[in-house]
């Protein structure tokens, strides 16, 4: 709360000559304290405003006594010339005096600027104060609560403590605990590593086995399809050798009659020679009967020779499986045989025959060329040579060419078109001395294009 208030104060003033004496004067000072209630701001706003309107009079007064005093003195001029002296004296005291109230009321009006800068910083102080004082409140309430607190914590302190020292028995007791532990667990780590060392080894050893037992199934796998194939082959091959057997025996027997028959001709011949003329009437019927065995002896050779060939386009599958055994293409037959592999195996463009052109296509006296045209377009590649037809491709495809070739070589009928016996009797039953436009082709060509294999 602000208050003011006047106190006398000793200092200099001015002399009616303008020069400083010691007299009494008048001071003013402000002098602000703090009190409570919320009338104080009254007060100090009307001190203040008395003491403006109180030092206006004042000062008034003594202008008024200086013109007054003037006034006076000017009025006796004509009756006194020698006052005029005292009359420009008082004048500079007015002029002086006149100053002087100037500078009061401009400090005046400074004093009452300050005044209102204190009164409004008292007031944010009172409003601080106030604030403060309530944190003061709040601050006391916390502190109790925080005293309160103390005393649980402390009692909790005490029990921890208590805890801490059972803890710390508890502690030793697992040392000893843990040193023996220690121990086992070395002992431990020293087993485990063992254990490490010989699951290792087994670990290895699982694994050699593992491969060898996959190696053993593929290779068991193949033998399988090997010995699948092997028996077909085999079943084939003895139904062949059986039927070879009754050709032999058959020849055989044939050949028994056909001796009987050329000593039954040589003892005609010498019954001719000595009977040449009783017998003309005969030679016609001998004549018949040659003829008859000629055709007879033909029939046999070309069966002869279709079971030889039958048996070329038998054969060559077990050959094939045995010469290419472990290879991709063998052991998934299913796979293509592909171009690094199928001059081998099928057909060579090279000097080096392939294995089907060696084994099958040249005994058959076959075109390869139109073979490969048979075999790509039987199997739907469309590429010329095939290079990845696969081998089942291959065993189909040669198999039904090579039934086809036979049919042209060896007819079932009359009717069928190929070769008959008296074809085969001029090319001396060999495939190599047949005409160009007799041997077997599965696209025909004109016989220009035709050469001999």
């Amino acid at each position: 709360m602000a208050e003011i208030e006047k106190i006398p104060q000793s200092s200099k003033s001015l002399s009616a000559s303008g020069k400083g004496d010691d007299g009494p004067s008048v001071f003013i000072e402000n002098r602000i304290s703090s009190k409570g209630g919320g009338g104080g701001t009254g007060t100090a706003r009307a001190a203040r405003s008395a003491l403006l309107f109180g030092m206006t009079p004042a000062v008034a007064a003594l202008g008024l006594y200086a013109i007054g005093s003037t006034a006076a003195w000017g009025a006796m001029l004509p009756w006194g010339l020698g006052l005029s002296d005292e009359v420009d004296r008082l004048n500079s005291v007015v002029m002086n005096l006149t100053g002087q109230v100037d500078r009061l009321e401009g400090e005046v009006d400074r004093l009452s600027f300050l005044v209102t800068n204190l009164t409004e910083q008292v007031d944010r102080y009172e409003e601080q104060n106030e604030i403060l004082q309530e944190s003061n409140e709040e601050f006391k309430r916390q502190n109790a609560i925080l005293n309160a607190s103390n005393a649980v914590y402390e009692e909790q302190n005490q029990r921890l403590n208590e805890s801490v020292n059972e803890l710390e028995r508890q502690n030793e007791i697992l040392n000893a605990s843990n040193a023996e532990y220690a121990e086992l667990n070395a002992e431990l780590n020293e087993t485990n590593q063992e254990l490490s060392n010989e699951v290792d080894k087994l670990a290895n050893i699982t694994q050699n086995l593992t491969m060898v037992v996959i190696e053993l199934e593929e290779a068991n796998q193949n033998l399988t399809v090997q010995v699948d194939r092997l028996e077909a082959a085999n079943e084939n091959l003895t139904s062949q050798v059986e039927e070879l057997e009754q050709q032999v025996l058959f020849l055989q027997e044939e050949n028994d009659r056909l001796q009987a028959l050329v000593d039954d001709l040589e003892a005609i011949l010498q019954f001719i020679r000595d009977h040449a003329e009783e017998i003309q009437e005969t030679v016609e019927a001998v004549a018949a009967f040659l003829a008859q065995e000629i055709e007879t002896n033909r029939q046999l050779i070309m069966g002869r020779l279709e079971l030889t060939y039958q048996q070329i386009t038998t054969s060559w599958v077990c050959g094939y499986d045995l010469t290419f055994r472990g290879e991709p293409f063998t052991v998934d037959p299913n796979s293509p045989i592909g171009a690094t592999d199928y001059p081998r195996a099928v057909v060579s463009q090279s000097g080096r025959d392939g294995y089907v052109e060696e084994e099958v296509l040249t005994e058959l006296c076959l075109d390869n060329d139109d073979f490969e045209l048979f075999l790509s377009n039987s199997t739907g590649l469309g590429t010329i040579p095939p290079v990845n037809v696969t081998s089942n491709e291959l065993q189909v495809g040669v198999s039904v060419y090579t039934d086809l070739a036979m049919e042209w070589y060896f007819p079932s009928t009359n009717v069928t078109p190929g070769l008959n016996s008296t074809d085969w009797a001029i090319a001396e039953y060999n495939c190599n001395n047949l005409l160009p436009e007799q041997r077997f082709f599965w696209e025909p060509r004109p016989p220009s294009t035709f050469s001999p294999i």
